[in-house]
């Protein structure tokens, strides 16, 4: 069931993802709008403006926190150097943008930050339909055998002479040479975690995978390619 679970919680995650895509991409567009509507608020109600702010730092780190969760469950581990090293990228981004924000443009900035919020919600519902599969095999409701569009670099007990020692890594529990580009390998499992790259998806895996990146990139193209941006 632990499969089934991660499953569901990757695809809340992805859908939590993609409204940060649609919701952040229609505020800046909508930036005029915004700012008459800010400016109308802070002349009538301090309190509407607190609460605002104080709930919307609170969806955001409740969404922070889905987001991180959702990246422990896919590289299977959580690295506390690169939570740290995020928060400081974090701040500092953040300290730039409020001293110098009037003086760039934000929307080149916006672009690729939202576009990257589609590639993460598309390796997650990847991910979330492997873990399906992962449990239906479990259960034995499908066949292990599957049609897959590829499968690539699987682990070796031995390498050949011909292959490159310094493209792979030992793994000593399951005495097995991982390649690098493996979705466990040392390359592999950073694309894994951030884009939901899989050195053996199954096919349904591959159409969600697309399906939820041009579902996404529709979303992204109609406020960043389809009309200009006040910034």
């Amino acid at each position: 069931m632990a499969k089934l679970f991660e499953a569901i919680f990757m695809y809340i995650t992805a859908a939590l993802l993609l409204y940060v895509v649609f919701w952040l991409s229609k505020s800046i567009s909508d930036k005029k709008k915004l700012e008459k509507l800010a400016s109308n608020a802070s002349k009538s109600s301090k309190w509407g403006i607190f609460f605002l702010i104080f709930f919307a730092i609170l969806r955001e780190g409740f969404e922070t926190v889905m987001f991180l969760v959702g990246g422990v469950i896919q590289t299977g581990s959580f690295s506390y150097l690169g939570f740290i090293l995020g928060i400081i990228l974090a701040c500092i981004i953040g300290y730039l943008i409020f001293s110098r924000g009037q003086r760039i443009n934000l929307k080149p900035f916006f672009a690729v930050t939202t576009f990257c919020l589609v590639l993460f919600a598309a390796g997650m519902n990847a991910y979330g339909t492997h873990e399906v599969e992962s449990f239906l095999t479990k259960q034995e409701y499908i066949d292990k055998d599957i049609k897959r569009p590829w499968d690539i670099l699987q682990p070796k007990s031995e390498l050949q002479s011909n292959e490159l020692k310094a493209l792979y890594s030992y793994n000593k529990e399951k005495k097995k040479y991982i390649h690098i580009l493996h979705d466990k390998g040392t390359i592999g499992v950073f694309l894994k975690g951030f884009f939901g790259y899989n050195s053996n998806p199954n096919w349904i895996e591959l159409f969600i995978w697309l399906a939820t990146l041009l579902f996404g990139f529709r979303i992204w193209s109609q406020f960043y390619l389809g009309k200009k941006i006040d910034t």
